[in-house]
C-alpha cells in the first residue's frame, strides 16, 4: 500500500473498538467502513493511546471498490485526520509500538537511498508487511519494499518520508487473518480463510510486483471468509483482515 488508500469493497458497517492481539500489549484501534470528507474527518480513537507512537495503516475506498487518494495529518493520542480527494469511506488499523515474534509496529523516517528496517523479531520471513508512507503535509509517497528477510527489509520512498510501518506473523487467527506474498492477477483472485463471523472488519493491503514496486487494485466480494482482489497488472499482495474483539 503507498499511502493513497487502495480500495476495498463497499460495507455499511462501522467498527472503532479498541483490541489486542494475543500476547501482544500495546493497544490497538480498529476502524471500519469509516465515512470520510473532502472537508477532512477526524478519525478518533474509541481509547486514546498514550501518545502518538502508534502506526496508522488503512484505505480510503469509493462505493465501487475503487482506491481513493487521501492526505493523513493531525496524528495526536486520541485522533488523526484523513482528507480523501472524494467523499469516501476509511478503513484504519493502528497498533501502538510494539516489537514481539507476532507484531512489529513503528514509525520511521525513511530517505531515497533506501532505508533499513533491521530489528524485526519474527520466527521467519513469513509475515505480511503494511507501509503508509507520507510527506510532512501528509501528502501520499510511493516507495519499493525489497531484501525482505527474517530480521527486516528496505524501504526506498520516492522522496524523502514518513513511514507508518505494521507487520504481522502470517497464520495469526485471533481476529485477524493476515498473510503474504499472495500471488493476484489482472482477472481477479479470490482471497479465502476461515471465517470471522462478520463482514464488519478492516483490510489492509499491499499490492506489488516482483521488485517491491507497488500496483493498484480494487477490492470486491467481501464476506466474512474473505474478499476478491482485482490489481491493474499480475502481482503478489500482503494482507492483514482485522475485525473487532
Amino acid at each position: 500500500m503507498i499511502g493513497i488508500g487502495f480500495g476495498l469493497a463497499p460495507c455499511i458497517s462501522i467498527s472503532k473498538v479498541l483490541v489486542r492481539f494475543p500476547g501482544i500489549t500495546s493497544a490497538i484501534n480498529v476502524e471500519s467502513a469509516e465515512s470520510v470528507t473532502t472537508g477532512g474527518t477526524t478519525i478518533t480513537h474509541d481509547k486514546a493511546f498514550a501518545d502518538t507512537e502508534y502506526a496508522v495503516i488503512g484505505r480510503c475506498y469509493d462505493e465501487s471498490g475503487n482506491n481513493v487518494e487521501y492526505l493523513i495529518d493531525a496524528k495526536i493520542a486520541a485522533s488523526y485526520d484523513i482528507t480523501p480527494t472524494i467523499d469516501a469511506s476509511w478503513d484504519g488499523i493502528c497498533i501502538g509500538y510494539i516489537n514481539t515474534l507476532s507484531a512489529y509496529a513503528k514509525v520511521v523516517s525513511v530517505v531515497t537511498t533506501g532505508t533499513a528496517i533491521s530489528d524485526l523479531k519474527f520466527a521467519s520471513s513469513d509475515y505480511a508487511i503494511l507501509v503508509m508512507c507520507h510527506n510532512t503535509s501528509g501528502e501520499p509517497v510511493d516507495y519499493t519494499i525489497t531484501d525482505k528477510g527474517q530480521t527486516g527489509f528496505i524501504i526506498t520512498p520516492a522522496e524523502d518520508a514518513t513511514a507508518e510501518i505494521i507487520c504481522i506473523a502470517t497464520g495469526y487467527t485471533l481476529n485477524c487473518r493476515s498473510a503474504n506474498d499472495i500471488a493476484v492477477v489482472v482477472a481477479g483472485t479470490s482471497i479465502v480463510f476461515s471465517t470471522l463471523g462478520t463482514t464488519d472488519y478492516a483490510i489492509a493491503i499491499r499490492c506489488y510486483d516482483g521488485d517491491g514496486n507497488n500496483i493498484d487494485y480494487t477490492v470486491t466480494n467481501k464476506a466474512a471468509t474473505g474478499f476478491k482482489v482485482t490489481p491493474a497488472s499480475n502481482g503478489y499482495i500482503d494482507y492483514i483482515a482485522h475485525k473487532d474483539s
